[in-house]
This record gives structure tokens, sequence and C-alpha cells, in this order.
């Protein structure tokens, strides 16, 4: 522990000076003589220092607080200070612990905020270092951050890690003993974060976007959009440079994305749709844990380029590139704090499956336990939307239904000729972002209306395939049927089905095994809308179940056509 500091100005200082000096209470000396005989250049440096140490008079503590300053201030080394303190020792007769606190004092002497001996004295410096440079200052999410009032620059609270926070005490007090070690750093810095703590400051923050004239906000009953003053009351982690303009357009953008998407109306409305929730940071009220998009297709057809469009709607302080094998890892998770975007161009097929209730938490936007490293625990609720580009979809490990309400997957036909490529496409389309950002603005009140994303004809499919692979059995038994009471499906309907599915997913049905196809099939319909096999005549069939539109049609093409196999005994 550092020792006290010892202020000759307060009583205790007397105290201290008159038992020092042992009866030399009448000592005349005063810090002015010093200072008087310390005058001139000559006299700054050591040697003049040490003549005047040797000089002092028995007990002459006012004159070695000035001395042993001023050898401070000339920057005198240590070796240099030994010397002194044993001078002064020997001319006054002071104890010596009493001479090295008071080195210490001059040491730790800051001219605005005085003796710096504890960690108390250095954390209320700096707090008041703080407050005059920032009009707010917090510690939330693992994170340190400052908001300045009125700064055009940078009109958002700003992040600074635990790390920077160290550096920066050390900065403010550098060559002062009291912060030189780590561990002195470490222990202002706890405190700091501790007087400054806000749990969870940001979970309410509204839904909207920080521009370079004001704040687009998203009112949370009527889905429009309003343009407010820049404000600490916005809660904003980042300023896009771009400025609202209600009457610009993007037809560029729009005719691009169009032709990325095959002209599917779907998968373009989709797209805008998530843009728009990165933009304003929100979810539709009936979707608000899908927040996971898988960008699906060949190479070279434009994955890339939509995820590094919507990654320049979004500063790279508030952007991460974590895949989702590596969320169950704390220190990984960190790296999604105070995130809007995490985008990964390339999602590697062979990676671990996608699984795991941290997944579901991230995904869904729950309170999550991460950890910097060298740092302490900390939770935080993760904000970031999930941008990923695969040349082959995903596996996920769960089968039921509640990972596919975290996803959207948007496929991408075919691969663009090279002739097709334009070099220049993403710096034309962001000439348009003001017109971008009215295209989303619209979609944001659409999802408010609707309350659910449009997702893609095919998305369903797709992620059954991530679930469960080429599978005829789980396409029939997912998509191909749904519920109803008072209807039946025969097995030989269901075998047909099967047939017509697994043609539809490239598999080759002429000598397959149509009872194990229809075992599973069987399994799946008990499982997902509890129905049993009956019979009736020697016919088999299950009740509680038909085809969904489209899919009847299928299933009886294949059956008039005779390629169904016969029906399977005991199934």
């Amino acid at each position: 522990m550092l020792t006290p500091a010892i202020d000759i100005e307060n009583e205790t200082g007397q105290a201290v000076l008159q038992e020092a000096g042992q009866g030399a209470g009448n000592v005349s000396v005063t810090s002015t003589d010093v200072v008087e005989r310390s005058a001139g250049p000559e006299r700054s440096d050591y040697a003049g220092l040490l003549e005047i140490a040797s000089n002092l008079g028995k007990g002459d503590f006012p004159g070695t607080i000035v001395v042993i300053r001023k050898a401070v201030e000339a920057k005198l080394s240590g070796g240099e200070r030994a010397m002194l303190r044993n001078a002064i020792k020997s001319a006054t007769e002071l104890p010596v612990d009493v001479i090295k606190a008071v080195e210490n004092d001059a040491l730790n002497y800051h001219p605005e905020y005085g003796c710096l001996n504890s960690a108390d004295d250095v954390t209320a410096a700096f707090l008041k270092l703080l407050s005059a440079i920032y009009h707010i200052v917090l510690w939330t999410e693992g994170r340190f951050y400052s908001y300045v009032h009125g700064n055009a620059g940078a009109p958002y609270y700003e992040a600074h890690t635990y790390d920077e926070l160290k550096a920066d005490i050390l900065g403010a007090f550098v060559g002062m003993p009291c912060v030189q070690s780590e561990r002195d750093r470490k222990e202002v810095a706890n405190r700091i974060c501790a007087a400054c703590a806000r749990e969870d400051y940001f979970a309410d923050a509204p839904a909207g976007i920080n521009l370079g004239n004001g704040f687009l906000r998203q009112n949370a009953v009527l889905g429009n959009v309003e343009l407010l003053p820049h404000a600490p009351e916005n809660k904003a982690r980042f300023l896009l440079d771009v400025r609202y303009d209600p009457d610009a357009r993007a037809p560029t953008f729009l005719s691009g994305l169009r032709r990325l998407l095959g002209g599917d109306g779907r998968k373009v409305r989709v797209v805008l749709q998530f843009m728009a929730c990165i933009l304003f940071g929100s979810m539709p009220a009936r979707d608000r844990v899908r927040t996971v998009m898988v960008l699906y297709g060949p190479p070279r057809s434009g994955k890339s380029t939509l995820i590094e469009l919507m990654s320049r709607f979004v500063p790279a302080h508030a952007r991460a590139s974590v895949p989702p094998e590596q969320w169950s890892q704390e220190y990984q998770r960190a790296m999604l704090c105070g995130v809007r975007l995490n985008t990964v161009t390339e999602l590697s097929s062979a990676g671990r499956a996608i699984s795991g209730a941290v997944f579901k938490q991230i995904a869904s936007r729950e309170p999550v336990v991460a950890r910097q490293i060298y740092g302490k625990p900390f939770t935080f609720t993760p904000q970031a939307a999930h941008v990923f580009g695969c040349n082959e979809l995903p596996k996920l490990s769960e089968t039921n239904d509640s990972l596919e309400r975290r996803f959207i997957v948007v496929t991408f036909a075919e691969s663009l000729g090279r002739e097709e490529v334009d070099p220049d496409f993403l710096e034309r389309v962001w000439e348009e972002a003001p017109g971008i950002i009215n295209l989303l603005v619209e979609e944001a009140r659409a999802m408010h209306r609707d309350g659910a994303f449009t997702l893609p004809d095919d998305h369903e499919e797709q992620v059954v395939q991530m679930q469960h692979g080429p599978d005829p059995a789980a396409q029939v038994a997912r998509l191909w049927v749904e519920a109803a009471s008072d209807e039946r499906i025969t097995s030989r309907e269901l075998q047909a089905a099967l047939r017509a599915a697994g043609r539809r997913l490239g598999l080759d049905t002429t000598d397959w095994s149509s009872a194990s196809h229809m075992r599973k099939v069987a399994d799946l319909l008990k499982a997902r809308y509890r129905v049993t096999r009956h019979m009736v005549d020697g016919a088999p069939f299950y009740k509680g179940i038909r085809f969904r539109d489209g899919f009847a049609v299928l299933t009886a093409d294949e059956m008039n056509a005779g390629e169904a196999a016969g029906e399977v005994e005991g199934l």
C-alpha cells in the first residue's frame, strides 16, 4: 500500500513537522526561504540542489519539501535523488521514512489534482479529467463509452476497451509511480468502471440510424420515421456519414439487385427488409429471432458483392466477422458486443454443424456471457444481424423448427458471366446511398405493418436441406403435407410423393429401397403431426394429414405415370 500523503498545509502535516523536528518548532526556515536560496538557473541542477540540501537546518521540514519537489521537477535520476535524501537526512535529522514520504508525494504530485498516493486519489482525479472532456461516461457490456454534446464529428457513444482505459490512465499521469505498475492501473481501472457502471444502458436504445444530418428514428408505434437532432438520448453507437434526403432514389441499386436475384420479387423484398433491420437495428414483431440471413449460391453469383454493400451501411468498429461455429467460445462472443452487423463472406461447409443453446441465444438477442482476453467475464445483449455467404448450405444439428425460426435463406440461381461483372458497381451504387435508405425506410414501414419478413418461396426447402441433407422423407414430411383433421393420405400416395421428391433432389430413385424411406417418413409424420398408420380393407393410410397445394398434383402425376412402386407390406 502506498504511503499516505503528507500535506504541510493542514494540522496533520504540522504535527508530523513537530514530531520529526523533535522539538524544533522554533525553526524559522520556510519554504519561501528555500525557494529564494534555490533561485537561479545555476541552482536548478543536481549540484545546486545538493548544496541547498546540505545547508538545511535541523528539522527543516518545509525546506525539505521544496528541495525534493524541485528535484522531481528537474527530473533527477533515482540515484541522484538517493544522494539528495542522504544529504537532507544528515542536515535536518528527519527520519528516512518521512523524507521518502515527501519524495513519494512529490513524484505523485499533479499540478491540477494534487498528490495522488492511492487508488482512490487517482480514480477521483481521472474521473474529474473525464468530466472535463466528456459530458457522459459509462461502463457497460465490457466497454467504456464516452459522449460529447454538440460534437459534429462524433455525435455518438464512442467505445473504448478496458486495455485502452488502462493506457489512458497511464498517459494521463505519465511518470507518476502511482500508476506505473500493471496492478495499480488495473485497480484504478476497476474502480473507474465500478463508478461509471450503467448495466443494460443500451438495451432500450430506440430503433434508428445516426446519419450525418441527424438521427433517423423509427416510431415504435406507427412505424414511420422522423429525423431528430443528434442527442445522447438516441443512444447511437456509430455514425453513418450519409445525409438523409427523402427525395433521393436508387435506380442502379434496385435494377442490380433484381438482376442478382433473378428477378424474384420475394427475394428482392426480403433482402431489402433485412437491410432495413440492419439499418434501424430492429426486427419485425413476429420474426424477432430471425436474425441470420444465409446467401446461398455458386461462386461469382453476387453474394460477396451484396454482403459488401450491406457492410457499407455500418462503420468498421460496429461490424464483426465471427462465424457461428465460434459463438460457443467466450472470447469470440465478446467480439459481437456493440456490433450492428456480423458478416462471413465464405461460410465453410467443412466446419462443425451450427448447433447449441448459445447459437440460439445470440441469434435471438438474449443476454450472453463473454470475456475479453485477460479481462473479466461480462454480460451483454447481442444486437447484431448476421449475414453468411456460402457455396454449399451449412449443416444444422437440430431437426426441429426452433433453429429454422432464426434463419432466412436466399438462393442465388447462377453465376454471372465474366462479361456481366461490373467492377465499378459498388461505387456507382454507393452514390445512391440516400436513395437506398429511402427504399429501406419503405420496407421498414411495411414490416412494421405486416409484423414479419416476406420469406422466399424456397426458403423452407433450403432449411430442411440444412437440417436433413437431400432426404426425400424429410422433404415430404416437412414440406409436402400439412395437418388436416378429417383427411387422409394413403401409403401408396406417400410412396409416390417420396419418389417425386427424390427426383426433385436429383436422386436416382430407380433401385432405392421404398421400405427404408417409408419407415423414415412414417416416423417423421408421427413426430410432427402425431399421426399413425391405419388400415381399411387392407389399404394402409395416415389420417389427419393432406398434401399441400401443388404437391398433391405432383403426387398424382407420379402415380398416373406408373412410376410409383407398389405398396410396402406393413407400412
